[in-house]
């Protein structure tokens, strides 16, 4: 839960934990993993996201189930790649506002020398828009898909 403009927001975040010892947190990213936005906002109990569940297959693609302002049932894809890339190189939140902004201005940084180094040679741009395409086109909704396509660069270190 968060406090915002419109009230509190209740998100979902995600962190990593140590396999034999649960209590034990490896990893915990700041900011959100998925906030209500949009038509995702309004509904019965307005503001809020809350998971139903996580799947993953046996090719690693992960199925996380979701719900938006009690009213709608969703679901985002990823593979299990680049959801511990997120977690893993995420930084942890800085607890004050200007030092997350510091925080994702250095990652902004990062992703666009990444982007632009990626970009650098034909065989590199056609395989990122095809990675791109196929990002956003598995994502059930159009911004879980953007979102998991936009985890992939925010986590890219150099």
């Amino acid at each position: 839960m968060r406090g915002c403009a419109a009230g509190l927001r209740y998100v979902l975040y995600a962190f990593l934990c140590d396999l034999n010892d649960p209590s034990r947190v490896i990893a915990a990213p700041g900011g959100h993993l998925l906030a209500p936005v949009a038509e995702k906002r309004v509904g019965d109990v307005s503001n809020v996201l809350f998971t139903n569940g996580l799947v993953m297959d046996g090719d690693g693609r992960v199925f996380l189930y979701y719900a938006s302002s009690d009213t709608r049932l969703h679901v985002a894809t990823a593979d299990i790649d680049t959801l511990l890339d997120y977690v893993l190189n995420n930084p942890a939140d800085a607890l004050r506002s200007a030092a997350c902004v510091a925080q994702r201005t250095e990652l902004i940084r990062r992703n666009l020398a990444w982007c632009e180094a990626a970009a650098s040679t034909p065989a590199r741009r056609r395989a990122g828009a095809a990675e791109a395409r196929g990002s956003l086109s598995r994502g059930h909704g159009g911004a879980e898909g953007f979102l998991f396509a936009r985890l992939r660069l925010a986590a890219k270190p150099l």
